[in-house]
């Protein structure tokens, strides 16, 4: 039996898996989102090409494992990464034996808030429902993304489940095995196999109590009430102009070598590399990565300004090639502008 959503296109529900590490370790943070967007100081976000791109595989994948489409059909570019992908999905069904249900872009209500549903890429629970697997396809290059401990696909199995035990005879037991799938082929550290995470539906059950509370807290949360943290901060729609994570994003390099830390109402320069103290070196190498992409924000930010019609004094976008430039996968195409 294979299954498809009935509606593609449902209404994004802002505490929706794909935003759960940031309702689960910002409890404030989707209120305070809904606040500054009616404020009009967070503008709706456009789609962009590698978004777009995303969007393209999974439909091109769905279409080849319903059998709307042959492989044949696909455009090379995008059948060289999905090739194993679909192999990967064909193989699980396969696995689960005669009788399996089979789920394609399937929409499943959230087990926490039923009247919303997420949108699971690919399930397969076998017929006497002692193994349950589920497959999460990203195509994106630039975060690699593990299996273990992954709330988004720890909601769409819980969900799917969930929803299932509404069904006329079916049950699922406590020792049923739940596997997660996450097949990431574009990435840099992507090895031809998925990345995996088995456990009991008992275990998945007891996770589920903590997701559920977390989300009640984020729901009754208060604006205010934020923490900033990589994982909370790196996908956040108010990331760039929330202060909690601006206050605290540079805090976390020792002032000897923070240049935005003023001494004596003086912003300090860079240090040299080789009077990097051990302690400064270690708080640079574990906070880098929130830096860029606090950097690339302060850049896509400034243009999104330019380009609205504010001005930004001494800096103005002029129109370049893009020649052979590499930008992160979380800029926009307009970042291959300069400023000038």
């Amino acid at each position: 039996m294979i299954t498809t959503p009935s509606s593609p296109d449902h209404p994004h529900y802002a505490w929706g898996p794909s935003a759960s590490s940031t309702w689960r370790k910002c409890a404030g943070a989707m209120n305070y989102i809904a606040e500054e967007t009616c404020k009009g100081n967070i503008l709706p976000e456009e789609e962009s090409p590698f978004a777009a791109e995303g969007t393209k595989a999974h439909d091109y994948a769905e279409r080849v494992l319903t059998g709307e489409i042959q492989p044949d059909e696909v455009p090379g570019e995008f059948w060289e990464h999905l090739e194993g992908y679909v192999s990967l999905a064909n193989d699980i069904a396969a696995d689960m034996g005669e009788g399996a249900l089979v789920m394609n872009e399937q929409l499943v209500p959230l087990f926490y808030s039923p009247d919303n549903a997420g949108t699971l890429d690919y399930g397969v629970v076998s017929a006497n429902g002692s193994r349950v697997s589920i497959l999460d396809l990203k195509y994106g290059v630039g975060v690699y993304v593990p299996a273990e401990d992954n709330t988004q696909l720890a909601i769409y199995a819980l969900s799917l489940m969930a929803d299932m035990e509404k069904w006329e005879g079916f049950k699922f037991e406590p020792d049923t095995v739940v596997t997660i799938n996450i097949y990431q082929p574009r990435h840099r550290e992507f090895n031809g196999l998925p990345e995996q995470w088995s456990m009991t539906y008992r275990d998945l059950t007891k996770l589920s109590v903590d997701i559920h509370r977390d989300y009640i807290q984020s729901v009754v949360a208060d604006s205010t009430s934020r923490t900033a943290s990589t994982e909370a901060c790196r996908w956040c729609q108010a990331r760039v102009i929330c202060p909690t994570r601006n206050q605290n994003m540079f805090e976390m390099i020792p002032t000897s070598v923070n240049p935005l830390v003023p001494t004596n109402h003086v912003v300090q320069s860079l240090p040299d590399l080789r009077t990097l103290t051990d302690n400064a070196r270690v708080g640079i190498l574990k906070h880098h990565k929130e830096i860029i992409k606090w950097l690339n924000d302060v850049v896509a930010d400034s243009i999104n300004s330019i380009e609205s019609g504010k001005a930004i004094e001494g800096l103005k976008t002029v129109d370049s090639k893009r020649g052979n430039r590499k930008w992160d996968e979380d800029l926009d195409t307009r970042l291959f502008r300069k400023f000038k």
